[in-house]
């Protein structure tokens, strides 16, 4: 019966997660750690892998890491020390992954890509793969080398030209630098990043700053220069928020940041421009008092109005009723 390789995979993948460390081959002559060896020595790092693929197998092959360690000596020019293997079952792929320390050859430049094509010839031998791989079982069942990669990790060799201020990034060809927070720079020369405080964003009226370390701490430093990180807080009178010069937002602007982005004016500033506009709050306080006023005046003259108009009408009716007997007598009764 055939066996699915995919649980074998899965239940290969669990060891290899809860047990991830290398097996470690040719120690260097100094017997120190990787590391160390890396510093003292000036080895280069070499990390890559080597993938397999499985095809009608019946059961998980299991890859002999100390022979993948013997062949990747015979198949590295340089002479290499401190190999690291490991060997990953995924799927229907096998990956054999490695570092190893090795020193460079002055007749070789490692400027390049790194040429896999020895690797590639060693580990696509047929003799090789039976040596490295045991116990594959099924009919037709094989095994074939896909690829092979490597590269130099010039970071962790110490061959790069970083600045001290600057972190390495290793890729496939070369390296890359950048400056380390609180600096600037190209990576291969880095300065500390310092903000004078004359050319820092600050409001025009109604207000003014306070300056604060990286820390949080006042300062009571109000010219001159100052240290990545130092922030300059904008204050503004009662009833006023700082906010973006000529922006009709009501969004309020805290402060700018030594090193922060985006860039003030071409400084090491960040932010804008600011003023000191009338705060939202007070804004809605000020139209709700005129309508509150406007309401106070339309309220108070219709009481008048109705007032006036109460008093008018019994005057009215004064003039225009008359009892009966003044209407119908005549006047000569009357003076009688």
């Amino acid at each position: 019966m055939r066996i699915n390789l995919s649980s074998f995979a899965c239940a290969f993948t669990v060891l290899f997660l809860l047990d991830p460390s290398f097996a470690l081959f040719y120690p260097c002559p100094d017997n120190t750690t990787s590391s160390s060896a890396t510093d003292q020595k000036q080895y280069s790092l070499l990390e890559g892998t080597v993938r397999f693929e499985v095809s009608n197998a019946t059961a998980a092959p299991s890859a002999n890491v100390s022979v993948a360690a013997e062949k990747l000596r015979e198949s590295i020019d340089e002479d290499v020390c401190n190999v690291n293997v490991r060997s990953i079952l995924y799927g229907s792929e096998i990956t054999i992954s490695f570092f190893l320390h090795m020193t460079p050859l002055p007749t070789k430049d490692y400027n390049q890509e790194f040429d896999t094509t020895q690797l590639m010839t060693t580990f696509s031998d047929a003799a090789t793969i039976s040596d490295i791989f045991t116990n594959l079982q099924g009919p037709g069942a094989s095994i074939v080398a896909l690829r092979a990669t490597a590269n130099i990790n010039e970071c962790h060799s110490k061959k790069d030209n970083c600045s001290a201020n600057a972190d390495c990034f290793d890729q496939t060809v070369g390296f890359s630098c950048m400056c380390k927070p609180g600096y600037q720079g190209d990576g291969y020369n880095c300065v500390e990043i310092q903000c004078d405080l004359a050319k820092a964003p600050k409001p025009a009226a109604n207000g003014g700053t306070v300056v604060r370390d990286a820390f949080g701490d006042v300062l009571d430093q109000t010219s001159g220069m100052v240290s990545f990180g130092t922030t300059v807080v904008f204050t503004c009178d009662d009833y006023y928020t700082p906010t973006a010069y000529g922006s009709s937002s009501y969004a309020e602007v805290t402060g700018s940041i030594c090193g922060g982005n985006p860039r003030y004016h071409n400084t090491s500033w960040s932010g804008t421009d600011i003023q000191c506009s009338i705060s939202f709050e007070f804004r809605i306080a000020i139209a709700c008092s005129i309508v509150s006023g406007i309401l106070i005046v339309l309220i108070s003259a219709c009481f008048i109005a109705s007032c006036c108009d109460k008093i008018k009408k019994p005057k009215q009716e004064d003039r225009m009723i008359l009892p009966l007997d003044e209407v119908f007598t005549p006047d000569y009764v009357r003076q009688r």
